[in-house]
């Protein structure tokens, strides 16, 4: 069938959508002729000028073999590579006649392409969730945004980039046309070729292409761009993603005839009850010429080398005519269908000639399947699939934005490790390449628009883009610029109109546009909240409950009206997260119009920068005293927006008074160590106005503050009982200061400058040892907010003094700290970390917000990983009976197009986590979503022996399988319990033990061991075992950890100061201890009770000493109610480095939280202790385990191991940090952890879950079953022990 059409002239019988673009060209090319006035780039209604209409992909071969094989093709000439560029801040900068030929370019620099410009130390990049990052004023981009915004002064108002290059165009291309396809500028450009202006394109995720034949010449041509990061086209992509700017997608010169083909869509289905296929197929040829002009075509479907069909069609077309040649292809018998299980493709071979004998091959994949709503499901090939998957941007630690499709083919065989078998393309379409390897591989995709307008909801229904015809003319364009490149990919089935942006409109007809032009998908978009003309119910982030209770509305629809859930984005995914999926998946099993949903997200979008060199400082009070400086990412000054961590903390022996002294500067030092940041470089910073810093804080001591922008010093001290707070009215902002605070006889001062500037009366106090380390200049991740400045020199001493507060040492006083941190050492590193916003001193900025991702930029699986693998799988087993040695398991297949014909199963035996028997067992024939029930023989397996006994069951695959998961890869498993219970090691009262005690300490001692309690706090202090120490320093209660992001978001340190300072105030109450002994046996009895400063919470511990050395702990802890949850409830201590391995028996290998186990499984698991702290990317809580029996902890330099073992039946969780939890909360990013001479070890009854929901509110946090709640009575207990390792 052939429909003929005139070309531009008869608008109203054209191909709706080649109309469509027509006359947005035509539209856009007048308005700019008309109108000088208004900036291209700041008016909406102009968004394509002389670009060509949006097409199908494709790439035309001089032969059949070429096109079959793929590749070059002579026909294409890349213009990638080095282009002439030079980098001006402000549109207004550029050299009037830079496009010109003869303009000398010759001092400028180069650049490659593709490549975003930041990555070669132009410009900014600059990372905002939502927040534009120009003054907000649809369309304009060039008004004076807020304070400290990167684009404030005008210099850097609108970063422009000018390229050049020269190329020839090849000889062999003869007569015809030549075009140039741009696959992605941003966010604007100006293209010139020999001087003369050839177009405009807005759009920066779909190609641009001119057409350049009536500009070109023989010879050398010059071609000119002129690309705008910010233009109203920014409006649109306001995604969450670091925006960056430049040429970043190909660049391509290619040749046609000239009477060529302008689109083709295929259009395969199945047939037949879906067991057969049929191929429709139209293709549209131009004639642009002034003459009538033959051509001929032929189409090709194969079977891999198997021709099935051919069509043909031989035509004259009139000049300025279109032809739509449209063939329906005989039916396919049995054809093997495409789906993410099994991406079966054909290949379709377009062969066009023209009159003069010119034979072209065009390419292109063809997957037969259907896509439908029905009865309240998405049905692909008539069946309800599950969408297990992630969101996607493209982005890549050294490249950024500008990925090629090696890193595309990296992440999609990455996502088959963890089970993902969907990927939305958030928020804008992908590389064309992209969904070559869906197609190939086997992906769900739902394809995005390049539409995102999140920061324009506060406008409401006075956003321009609600009513305005220009702006709802460039959605269009967005969303037909997607459907038209991407309409012949199988792996497509969703079409989402665009991303967080108000309903319009303009959303509507879109829909209906596209559901006349294809049919053969489902539309999505989040805002359609009533699902007016969409297929699905999508609400961001929805809880279970939210959706059970949308289900629960369908329900009470006819079938035919019902509309399924498939949430685009849940689950976020950011830094220690992962703890909703169960219950997610849980519903998606139970409700059938529940079809799944799309993680928040892939990966983090982090960028690699070089490592700042470390800051050594000492202190020369005490020379001991361990300094981490934590440097600003920044500032290269040193010590500038530093903040530090010193261990061990101030008054290590009891004092009545103390002196503070710190002098602070808003610059810190010049540096000694050169360093270069990498590729992308810093921009100078606007300094903070802050409502709160802390100076100095020794926790359960004193704090030093400043509030409200430094116009108000704060000092505060506890003195055993209350806060007793003074405070002095300054104004210090930006200024140098030396600011002292004193505590002691009988008053309280603070002083700036030199000059006593509040005092109060005080009545007299005692500070003895605080476990706590002290912190200076502290960050506050929480908000991402830094001490602005510099602190100079830092000094405490133990008297109250009135002046030369860092020289002045009365008669008995003693220096506890002096910090001169002009004397400092830098040592360069070698290494790389990778940034998140605000790194580069961009703003605005939503700092680490980029950090979503369940695989780091490098791929390396965060813990979360492995839940997302758990819950995704597609093998199901449950025990449904143990007897005689025999188990019998229920299995499910919950595919939906494949067997199990291609999985090996096989069974480990443990006892007490450790493997005793192993085996192979067969699988019967499991057809797609059905289930049967096998019977694994245990006869030959040995029950005899005391212990807990458990199966895991294995399911891997024999052989690579078609969607690209290797052969013997595990893609399943389960584990069940079937007897006993774990076997602890016992302990005896027999043998003797010595103890000592005075009025501070008491000292038990065995054959082979020594503990050491401290009277005065009640704490076990020490714990030595043949020779070798193995608990160094107080081992108390901790309540709290350092936050997660979740936490972090949900804004809790307020709420958590409770028990932040509680655990550092606790007193003492009671301290009794009995050592019961004789008739060979010996037991030391020590019994202490606390009052927790926090509306009389209560702790009480009994501690049983043994001549085995093994010391029992039993602890009860009840926090007052009313008050808010706590992070957790356990003991920590520290261990000397040397013990540097953990082994434990309970949940692993991945760390693991109380609602994040899904996916572990238990065992016997073994590692570093550096190795199972995740290299979070921002720091935060880590390795935590739970279910654990027991936890040893040795290392290859120790001489004795660590034994930690379940006192009861009551199992508890384990952690243990490389460094300090200050540490973890001071560092921004991993690389700046420092390497203490330590590990800090906490034993927990409950730590909270890791929630995440969402990363931003309080609904994102751990289920109340997962917190750990105030007004209750928690108890738990466990032993020590030394042993030999």
């Amino acid at each position: 069938m052939l429909e003929t059409r005139k070309s531009k002239n008869n608008l109203p019988d054209m191909n709706c959508f080649i109309k469509t673009l027509l006359c947005a060209g035509i539209a856009a090319a007048s308005l700019n002729a008309a109108d000088k006035k208004t900036d291209d780039w700041q008016n909406e209604a102009v968004f394509r000028i002389n670009k060509e209409p949006a097409a199908a992909t494709m790439k035309f071969y001089p032969t059949a073999e070429s096109a079959l094989e793929g590749g070059y093709s002579t026909y294409e000439m890349s213009l990638d590579g080095t282009w002439k560029f030079k980098f001006f801040g402000n549109p207004s900068q550029v050299p009037a006649d830079f496009f010109k030929p003869d303009f000398d370019d010759s001092n400028w620099g180069n650049i490659e392409v593709p490549s975003n410009w930041e990555m070669s130390g132009h410009g900014t990049a600059l990372y905002t969730n939502i927040t534009y990052p120009f003054a907000k004023n649809p369309p304009r981009v060039m008004d004076e945004p807020k304070e400290r915004f990167t684009t404030r002064p005008i210099e850097n108002r609108n970063p422009t980039g000018l390229y050049r290059r020269d190329f020839e165009v090849p000889q062999n291309w003869g007569n015809g046309k030549v075009f140039i396809k741009f696959g992605g500028v941003a966010s604007a450009f100006r293209i010139w070729v020999n001087g003369m202006e050839v177009g405009y394109s807005q759009d920066s995720r779909t190609p641009a292409v001119f057409d350049l034949s009536k500009y070109l010449r023989f010879g050398n041509n010059t071609i000119a761009l002129q690309v705008y990061k910010y233009s109203d086209g920014s409006y649109f992509e306001d995604q969450d993603f670091w925006r960056l700017a430049g040429v970043f997608r190909n660049v391509n010169l290619y040749w046609t005839p000239e009477i060529l083909v302008r689109d083709v869509f295929l259009k395969p289905t199945l047939v037949n009850g879906y067991r057969d296929g049929k191929l429709d197929a139209e293709v549209v040829v131009e004639n642009p010429t002034d003459m009538p002009r033959g051509f001929k075509l032929k189409g090709f479907l194969f079977d891999g080398k198997k021709r099935l069909s051919v069509a043909e069609t031989s035509k004259s077309l009139d000049s300025k005519k279109f032809a739509v040649c449209k063939w329906n292809f005989p039916s396919v018998p049995g054809v093997r269908q495409w789906s993410a299980e099994t991406p079966n493709l054909y290949t379709f071979l377009l062969e066009f000639e023209t009159a003069s004998g010119i034979k072209m091959y065009a390419p292109f994949k063809v997957g037969f399947r259907t896509v439908e709503r029905k009865n309240g499901q998405i049905l692909v090939n008539g069946k309800p699939v599950l969408f297990k998957g992630v969101n996607r941007h493209e982005h890549h630690p050294k490249l950024a934005q500008a990925i090629d499709k090696d890193v595309s083919r990296r992440d999609i065989l990455e996502m088959k490790k963890y089970n993902i078998n969907a990927i939305r393309t958030s928020h804008y379409p992908n590389r064309p390449d992209f969904y070559e390897l869906c197609d190939e591989l086997g992906m769900y995709v739902i394809d995005e628009a390049n539409i995102e307008m999140h920061d324009l909801d506060s406008m409401g229904k006075k956003a321009p883009f609600m009513e305005g015809e220009g702006w709802g003319a460039a959605l269009w364009d967005r969303i037909n610029n997607m459907v038209e490149r991407d309409k012949n990919h199988a792996s497509i089935v969703i079409w989402s109109l665009c991303n967080e942006t108000l309903d319009n409109k303009f959303f509507k007809q879109a829909a209906e546009k596209i559901r006349k032009r294809d049919p053969s998908r489902v539309l999505h978009f989040d805002r359609d909240y009533g699902q007016k003309y969409v297929d699905m119910y999508s609400s961001m982030y929805a809880s279970p409950e939210d959706i059970s209770r949308h289900l629960a509305r369908q329900k009470e629809k006819p079938e035919s009206e019902r509309m399924p859930a498939i949430i685009c984005e849940y689950a976020h995914a950011m830094g220690n997260s992962g703890g909703c999926l169960t219950d997610y998946w849980e519903l998606v099993r139970k409700e059938p119009m529940f079809q799944g949903g799309f993680i928040w997200d892939w990966k983090d979008q982090g960028i690699y920068k070089n490592s700042e060199p470390y800051t050594v400082v000492s202190d020369s009070a005490d020379p001991q005293r361990d300094i981490a400086v934590f440097n600003d990412t920044v500032s290269k000054n040193v010590m500038e927006n530093a903040s530090i961590v010193a261990f061990p903390g101030l008054f290590r022996t009891p004092a009545k008074a103390f002196t503070v002294a710190i002098e602070i500067s808003s610059e810190g030092f010049v540096p000694r160590t050169p360093y270069d940041e990498g590729g992308a470089k810093n921009t100078k910073r606007a300094p903070w106005k802050l409502d709160e810093e802390t100076i100095v804080r020794q926790p359960g001591v004193f704090e030093l503050k400043f509030f409200n922008a430094r116009k108000v010093v704060s000092f505060s001290v506890f003195d055993s009982k209350q806060w007793i707070n003074l405070e002095a009215k300054t104004d210090l902002l930006g200024k140098d200061a030396q600011i002292a605070a004193t505590f002691g006889n009988g008053k309280m001062k603070i002083y700036i400058d030199g000059r006593e500037a509040a005092s109060k009366d005080v009545a007299d106090a005692q500070f003895t040892a605080s476990a706590a380390p002290l912190s200076i200049a502290e960050y506050d991740k929480e908000n991402h907010s830094r001490f602005a400045g510099a602190v100079k020199k830092f000094r405490v001493i133990d008297a109250a003094i009135e002046s030369d507060f860092f020289t002045a040492l009365p008669s008995g006083a003693r220096e506890l700290s002096m910090v001169d941190f002009a004397d400092f050492a830098q040592k360069p590193r070698k290494d790389k970390y990778f940034a998140f916003g605000g790194d580069f001193g961009d703003f605005p900025t939503d700092y680490s917000f980029c950090l979503n991702g369940i695989v780091r930029p490098d791929w390396k699986p965060s813990p979360q990983a492995w839940e997302v693998k758990k819950v995704y799988q597609n093998i199901h087993a449950k025990p449904c009976g143990f007897a005689d040695k025999k188990l019998k398991v229920k299995i499910f297949n919950e595919n939906f197009f494949t067997g199990l014909e291609n999985i090996a199963a096989s069974w480990t035996l443990t006892r007490d986590g450790r493997e005793v028997d192993s085996d192979d067992f067969d699988l019967p024939a499991i057809p797609p979503q059905t289930e049967k029930v096998v019977e694994i023989d245990l006869s030959d397996c040995d029950f005899s022996k005391r212990g807990e006994y458990a199966l895991r069951l294995s399911f891997k695959t024999r052989d690579n399988t078609p969607n690209g998961i290797d052969s013997d890869s595990e893609i399943a498993w389960e584990q069940f319990p079937l007897e006993g219970s774990y076997a602890r090691t016992a302990i005896s009262e027999k043998g003797e033990m010595k103890v000592t005690t005075n009025d501070l300490t008491l000292i038990a001692e065995g054959e082979n061991f020594a503990v050491r309690f401290n009277r005065k706090t009640g704490w076990l202090e020490s714990f030595k075992f043949d020779s070798q120490l193995l608990v160094d320093g107080p081992m108390k209660l901790s309540l709290r950890r350092p936050s997660t992001n979740n936490e972090m978001g949900a804004k809790l340190s307020k709420e958590l100061a409770v028990w932040r300072t509680a655990e550092d105030r606790m007193r003492l109450v009671k301290f009794k201890s009995d050592h019961i002994s004789g008739s060979g046996k010996s037991i030391l009895k020590i019994e202490a009770q606390y009052d927790i400063p926090a509306r009389g919470s209560k702790a009480y511990f009994i501690y049983e000493v043994r001549p085995d050395g093994t010391i029992s702990v039993s602890a009860k802890v009840s926090p007052a109610a009313g008050l808010p949850p706590l992070q957790r409830i356990g003991m920590q201590f520290r261990i000397p480095s040397e013990l540097d391995e953990r082994e434990w028996y309970g949940e692993g290998p991945y760390e693991t939280y109380s609602d994040r186990r899904e996916g572990a499984w238990e065992a016997v698991f073994k590692s570093k202790i550096s190795d199972s702290f995740f290299p979070y990317i921002e720091p935060q809580e880590s390795s935590n385990a739970v279910g654990v029996r027991y936890a040893k902890i040795s290392g290859s330099d120790a001489d004795a191991a660590l034994l930690i073992e379940t006192a009861d039946s009551k199992n508890f969780e384990f952690s243990a940090y490389p460094c300090l939890p200050e540490d973890i909360e001071q560092a921004s990013h991993h690389h700046q952890i420092p390497r203490r001479n330590f590990n800090v070890v906490t034993v927990s009854a409950l730590s909270a879950g890791v929630g995440g929901k969402n990363s931003w509110s309080k609904s994102g946090l751990a289920e109340k079953q997962y917190t750990v709640e105030s007004g209750k009575t928690y108890e738990f207990s466990f032993i020590l022990k030394g042993i030999e390792d």
